[in-house]
């Protein structure tokens, strides 16, 4: 059971996945670099109902240095767009920090009862999203360096979200 703020329409978690990607150019070529990974890698975006076990939202195949998670968000017919036009939000980490389409945990070191119990409730549904994405990178494709294109990366990432979908059904 989650207790959700009564004035939010929250539908979806959202969340982005660091993928190891062969980059061909020593140095790395920094538009590619992940700090997560620390090395060259290309991001996705997945979205997560906070209703149903379904992954509703794949967006991404893009290089992780040049792409952090909210620009992924904001790109012409992505995420943000498709939430203001539902008039909808969607609950994210701090990485989307900026967004009023977007729901992030306060930061602040004190917080009344209020907001402490507002930020256990993001966080409640960030771990169940987290629990996908742990689920998507039993993949070894998507945890391994990828040695193909770009597009071929991208099918394969589809290929395993449709899967891990499957799976939690």
């Amino acid at each position: 059971y989650v207790d959700a703020p009564r004035d939010r329409k929250i539908l979806v978690t959202v969340d982005g996945i660091d993928c190891p990607f062969h980059e061909p150019c020593r140095p790395v070529d920094p538009a590619y670099l992940s700090h997560k990974l620390k090395r060259a890698g290309l991001r996705y975006e997945v979205g997560v109902s906070i209703y149903s076990p379904r992954i509703c939202w794949v967006a991404g195949g893009v290089p992780c240095g040049a792409n952090p998670d909210l620009r992924i968000a904001r790109k012409e017919e992505g995420l943000i767009d498709r939430l203001v036009q539902n008039e909808e939000q969607a609950a994210a980490d701090n990485g989307y920090d900026g967004e009023e389409s977007l729901v992030t945990p306060i930061r602040d070191s004190e917080l009344s009862d209020v907001e402490k119990r507002y930020n256990r409730w993001i966080r409640r549904l960030l771990a169940r999203h987290e629990n996908v994405n742990k689920r998507l990178k039993d993949f070894q494709i998507l945890t391994t360096i990828f040695r193909h294109s770009k597009n071929y990366h991208n099918t394969c990432f589809m290929a395993c979200a449709v899967l891990t979908q499957l799976s939690m059904q």
